[in-house]
């Protein structure tokens, strides 16, 4: 489980790096929901307030793409929050919240989707709005 769970990261890092483009009208938001866990940490560990500040970071070439290399020794253990609920719960995020995986003392295997969105920077609220 230790080599299946990412690192502390923001989804933004890829895209800064050349992994894709976005009209600037537009802001990528992102929705993870947790399908199974057999533990009230759903697999998904994050930084309140993260999405405002900046952090630097390495990067390397691994696997075909160039991915962002953060040292999260630099992070305050108190500062880093679990996605608590049940089978089902979800997060939406900006893709600036830094946030990684997390293993998940089970037998069972975590098991997670991910979307991004792509919104127009006008419209976004209405999204938020819909969702709630």
């Amino acid at each position: 489980p230790y080599n299946d769970v990412g690192p502390f990261h923001k989804d933004k890092w890829f895209w800064d790096l050349g992994c894709g483009k976005i009209n600037k009208n537009y802001q990528r938001v992102k929705i993870w929901i947790s399908i199974l866990s057999d533990n009230k940490k759903l697999g998904f560990r994050f930084v309140r307030g993260s999405a405002a500040k900046n952090f630097e970071f390495d990067s390397e070439f691994r696997n075909h793409i160039v991915k962002p290399i953060f040292d999260d020794k630099r992070l305050k253990k108190e500062k880093i929050e679990s996605v608590r609920g049940k089978n089902g719960s979800f997060i939406i995020f900006n893709d600036e919240l830094l946030h990684a995986g997390e293993v998940i003392n089970s037998k069972k295997c975590r098991l997670s989707l991910e979307f991004t969105f792509c919104c127009n920077k006008k419209n976004i609220l209405n999204l938020f709005k819909f969702l709630k």
